[in-house]
């Protein structure tokens, strides 16, 4: 074969495999019918709703008996007898422990020797004054012996009353310092006793809370020691003044457990409720994209999403309080939204009919984003448990105004 006849037949083939290429490449523009048809993604749905919400402040404390004292010899001596131990419960002016008493017995009775002494010198010099027998300045100065023994007989019971040991409140007996035989010291401590009827607990909340808080708002506290248990509190009081250091302000919460489970030193979870919002429209949290600190949701109309900016005010738990971007009965894409796109088309279908994880929480904003807050009927999370948790020492608020604290 020539050479001639060689390149025309490589020039065919370069010719047929360009025009195969080109009927196998879509068409756009000039044969509309043949590009091959896009598929629907499949959402499952939800509509904005009317609901309400509970605003609430969270944080975490430790429990701390309101009435708590040491027990402290007031005189010294040997310890000859313990009376009581730790986990007893006592009454107030109860007798602990008793000390030596032996020099305070004889201190006692010679005071009250002399003082039966100058009781009848007194009665005798009065007989005297009586009869004109005896100047008045020398039964002016029996009297005053007599008062001063008096005061010296009161002085010595008083030092004896001291061996006997006595708790100053009634409560449970917390703490036990000394062993019998010991020698112990005027002011030692021998006992912690403390009353758990009521507890405290002490949050530390941030200035921007002040308006928020005042006595008598409706605390609930979870405790990790009773496995989650809540138990039910209010505010008792609130600081009036804040710490310029920490830029924070006290607030005491008040629990009466009557069935005695409580006790000082408990750590537990905290949620304050200040306010309550009925009939506002509600989103799901799945529902919610952020992005930049603005948030977003693609809104499902005529088989097309609809990417839209929403504003969120307070949120409970799983659904945020809508302020702008969306309206009662929207229906807003939940699962399937990470692969949605202004516009496209979407097929609705059920949840449970789509292979999906379980919905991840929305972040919070750094500013104008949705704060974390409580439905009422569960604690918030531990540490290291979704939904934002405080940390320990940390406390977060619920309400429209940012990010959790």
């Amino acid at each position: 074969m020539s050479r001639v006849c060689r390149q025309s037949l490589a020039d065919a083939v370069r010719a047929a495999r360009r025009a195969a290429a080109r009927r196998l490449r879509p068409s756009h523009g000039r044969h509309p019918r043949l590009a091959a048809p896009q598929p629907r993604l499949a959402v499952a749905v939800a509509e904005v709703a009317s609901g309400t919400l509970e605003l609430s402040y969270q944080g975490t404390a430790a429990l701390e008996a309101e009435r708590e004292t040491a027990v402290v010899a007031k005189t010294g001596g040997i310890l000859v007898r313990l009376l009581a131990e730790e986990g007893d419960r006592v009454e107030a002016e109860q007798v602990l422990a008793r000390l030596d008493d032996e020099r305070q017995r004889l201190e006692l009775a010679r005071a009250e020797a002399n003082l039966a002494r100058l009781e009848s010198e007194f009665r005798r010099a009065e007989g005297l004054v009586a009869q004109r027998l005896l100047a008045e300045e020398a039964f002016e100065r029996i009297r005053s012996e007599l008062a001063v023994s008096r005061a010296a007989r009161d002085l010595a019971a008083l030092e004896l009353s001291y061996t006997e040991v006595r708790s100053p409140i009634a409560g449970i007996v917390t703490e036990r310092l000394v062993k019998e035989g010991n020698l112990i010291q005027p002011n030692q401590p021998l006992f912690r006793v403390a009353s758990f009827r009521p507890l405290l607990a002490v949050l530390h909340v941030p200035e921007r809370e002040f308006g928020r808080m005042r006595p008598g708002l409706p605390v609930t506290m979870w405790v990790d020691a009773l496995d989650g248990e809540a138990f039910a509190g209010e505010v008792l009081r609130v600081s009036p003044a804040l710490d310029p250091g920490s830029g924070t302000f006290r607030v005491t919460a008040v629990f009466d457990d009557p069935s005695g489970r409580l006790r000082a030193g408990m750590f537990g979870r905290l949620r304050v409720r200040y306010a309550r919002l009925e009939g506002v429209p509600l989103v799901p949290r799945e529902a919610l994209i952020e992005e930049d600190g603005r948030l977003f949701a693609f809104r499902v109309r005529d088989g097309r999403a609809e990417r839209v900016e929403v504003q969120v005010g307070a949120v409970e738990g799983s659904v945020a309080q809508v302020l702008a971007g969306l309206a009662l009965g929207d229906r807003v894409a939940t699962v399937g939204r990470q692969a949605l796109r202004d516009g496209v088309e979407v097929a609705v279908v059920d949840a449970s009919a789509t292979a999906t994880a379980a919905p991840e929480a929305v972040p919070p904003a750094q500013s104008g984003g949705p704060p974390e807050a409580s439905r009422g009927d569960g604690p918030p999370a531990r540490e290291g448990e979704p939904a934002g948790a405080a940390a320990d020492g940390e406390e977060r608020r619920d309400d429209g105004d940012g990010a959790p604290g």
